[in-house]
């Protein structure tokens, strides 16, 4: 077997092992937007700043560019921060947020998540608990401790995502969700292409040993 022909296998079986590992990958979990935001397309964001201030009925439909998904709250949504900032929060205190409804394409979200006071204003010290699944049914469970209002974590998967809820560990405070982010992820064309080039290069390489020399 020649050098040539041995490079071309080992880098075909590789192409082969990352395939497999890019279609049975759990997901992944991100703690920054930049983490978060590589590798992936079409993104789009919800600030939640349109909303006004006060009560907000659930199921609420949230539209982010061109994707629209659903929140649900057991007795709604109470929309707070200021008129620059504005974030989602429940109306009852110990109720989790739930985000579903998401199209196929959608393999990625994120956002900052935190406590919130009777009044909807952040309050410190608060647990937050991020549980997201996705259509091959794996899981990802994160929880933030003491969280921050720039408390981000954001989840990638290779199969369309399915929910997103958000839960306080305080039964007494409420939780909040500040500039969701969701995207598409790319299919692995990159790994094909590379398939593709290696047969190829193989049949490059046949055809070289078969011609006779001049």
């Amino acid at each position: 077997m020649s050098f040539n022909t041995s490079v071309l296998k080992v880098a075909a079986a590789a192409a082969l092992v990352a395939l497999s590992s890019a279609a049975s990958a759990a997901i992944v979990v991100s703690s920054s937007t930049a983490a978060f935001n590589q590798n992936q397309f079409a993104p789009a964001s919800q600030s939640f700043n349109g909303l006004p201030i006060g009560f907000t009925a659930s199921p609420y439909t949230v539209n982010a560019g061109m994707y629209s998904f659903s929140a649900t709250s057991e007795g709604g949504f109470y929309s707070a921060g200021s008129g620059a900032d504005t974030w989602l929060s429940t109306n009852f205190s110990g109720a989790s947020i739930t985000f579903s409804g998401f199209n196929d394409r959608v393999k990625a979200i994120g956002g900052n998540f935190f406590g919130a006071d009777v009044d909807g204003m952040f309050l410190a010290g608060q647990n937050i608990t991020i549980s997201v699944l996705d259509a091959l049914g794996a899981t990802a469970v994160e929880t933030i401790l003491n969280a921050t209002a720039s408390s981000f974590r954001g989840f990638t998967s290779n199969a369309s995502l399915v929910s997103l809820t958000v839960s306080i560990a305080d039964r007494g405070s409420f939780v909040a969700v500040n500039d969701l982010l969701i995207a598409q992820v790319p299919e692995p064309t990159t790994l094909a292409l590379m398939l593709a080039a290696v047969g190829v290069a193989g049949a490059v390489t046949r055809r070289r040993k078969a011609a006779p020399r001049a």
